[in-house]
């Protein structure tokens, strides 16, 4: 398999996993106190450092992703093969930096739902 392409499944298997977090806590969520839950978010500081960390570097990423994107359109600063090889990168950090963000969260909800 083309590293190119193996660039592609591991990004896709990433997803899946986040896929997996999020509808893990989509099921539980009937179940969750809420009041509890806010307590353990926003008396948290680390938990709430950490998600806006991911959230930051996640976005960060992406806009880096669709500036090389628009230099590779409008300039001949990077080759086509080049930058796609950067952009497939890019969307694998993107996509890790969410899943872990889905991650964090699973575990948190997780506590609040076996308290």
């Amino acid at each position: 398999m083309e590293l190119f392409n193996l660039l592609l499944v591991v990004t896709i298997a990433f997803s899946l996993v986040g896929l997996y977090f999020v509808v893990r806590i989509w099921l539980v969520w009937g179940e969750v106190d809420k009041a509890v839950l806010k307590a353990r978010v926003f008396l948290n500081d680390r938990f709430l450092i950490k998600n806006w960390l991911y959230v930051f570097l996640a976005g960060a990423f992406f806009v880096a992703h669709m500036a090389v994107k628009l230099i590779v359109g409008t300039t001949h600063l990077l080759s086509e093969h080049n930058s796609q090889w950067l952009i497939r990168v890019m969307d694998i950090v993107v996509v890790l930096f969410l899943v872990v963000l889905a991650w964090e969260w699973y575990r948190l909800i997780k506590t609040v739902v076996e308290d």
